[in-house]
């Protein structure tokens, strides 16, 4: 009697996966994976069959903490004034086979800073957030460049209006980190019978997809911190590194550290009389001019000339995105063309009118340890 054996696969086994998942083909969890063998010999027309399955596991991997846009590194350290809050925009992608819970946590060191908010909050939109839940899939069919869908493996749950944690509105990058392309999940119909899903993008594919590949989540969130105190000492600055930890294995965890330069900004406002020169105390020389503070006591007549000095001084750090705003007190005229930074640059007259008006000069980058000077003159109505 001859008897035949064969093996009839209706998918490949899983390869091996090393640290990074999006290089190698990968199964995604939840998947299950059916080995069908088959005995046929003289007289059996109909072949005996015997078939096994295996689910496939969840595998905790290390996710990707970056910037929103950048994967490769962490968000830029920022600059803020003192006692403001500070804000870092992350992103978190997973690595992982399957749906994965990451925890979110801080720790946080200012240094050469008094009053810094003992709370760091994780912001998504304006709800406190502690954690977040991703999920990943691999493609089951290969897909060419501009097709809108790829199919993958069913998780064995279609009640969830998801596969493997994937959704409606989702963010996935299929790829690399480095060369990957990012998607808009449109829609997801799930084939139980088939053993399959189809996931649509709201845009078409940018680069073909091959069997194994990846389709990782990523969500944006904000790391804030309420308020960074004021400086006791040079070059303030918050440093705070947030982790991100799998809740399935520990071992998976990323950190970032942020820093943020506490920027030490002085801001002062000075008068001097321009026709008729007095003040009480010491007066402080601007642009060669003696000017006085409020205590001064510079007094003037109708009809008399004064001029305001805005002075701002920077530390280490400088000064960015920086506007200055005033206007002429009531019962004086504002003089025109008499705006001026720092003794020699005009600053033009805005339809005629003084140009800290509201929405005000931009200052733009001041460097850091310089001082600016703006000052302008009023006529004291007659």
């Amino acid at each position: 009697m001859r008897i035949k054996f064969w093996l009839l696969f209706l998918l490949l086994l899983l390869p091996t996966w090393l640290m990074v998942a999006e290089a190698q083909a990968v199964t995604p969890a939840n998947t299950t994976i059916s080995n069908t063998a088959s005995l046929v010999y003289d007289g059996q027309a109909t072949p005996i069959t015997a078939s096994v399955d295996v689910k496939v596991s969840l595998v905790p991997r290390t996710p990707t903490l970056s910037k929103p846009t950048v994967l490769t590194q962490g968000p830029d350290d920022n600059s803020v004034a003192e006692s403001q809050p500070s804000t870092a925009n992350y992103r978190l992608t997973t690595n992982s086979n399957g749906p994965d819970t990451f925890n979110l946590t801080q720790a946080m060191s200012p240094t050469n800073l008094t009053g810094t908010s003992g709370t760091v909050t994780y912001l998504q939109g304006a709800t406190p957030i502690t954690s977040i839940t991703l999920g990943a899939t691999a493609a089951s069919l290969a897909a060419s460049s501009g097709q809108p869908s790829i199919t993958v493996p069913y998780d064995g749950n279609n009640g969830d209006s998801a596969v493997n944690g994937i959704k409606v509105n989702d963010l996935v990058r299929i790829g690399s980190d480095a060369a990957g392309n990012d998607y808009i999940v449109q829609g997801i119909s799930e084939n139980p019978g088939g053993g399959t899903a189809i996931i649509t993008f709201t845009t078409n594919l940018v680069a073909g997809v091959g069997i194994g590949d990846l389709l990782r989540e990523y969500q944006l969130f904000d790391m804030k911190i309420a308020n960074v105190g004021t400086a006791t000492g040079a070059n303030p600055y918050v440093d705070v590194t947030t982790t991100a930890t799998s809740t399935t294995n520990g071992a998976a965890t990323v950190n970032d550290v942020h820093r943020t330069n506490v920027v030490q900004i002085g801001f002062a406002k000075y008068i001097r009389n321009v026709d008729t020169p007095n003040g009480s105390g010491t007066p402080v020389t601007l642009n060669t001019h003696p000017f006085f503070p409020t205590s001064g006591g510079v007094t003037a007549a109708p009809g008399e000339t004064i001029e305001y000095a805005l002075v701002v001084t920077t530390a280490a750090a400088g000064l960015t995105g920086g506007v200055l705003t005033d206007t002429a007190p009531a019962f004086t005229t504002y003089v025109l063309s008499s705006t001026y930074k720092d003794g020699a640059t005009l600053i033009p007259d805005v339809a005629g009118a003084l140009p800290l008006l509201s929405p005000g000069y931009a200052l733009g980058t001041i460097v850091g340890a310089q001082t600016v000077i703006i000052t302008f003159q009023v006529k004291l109505d007659e």
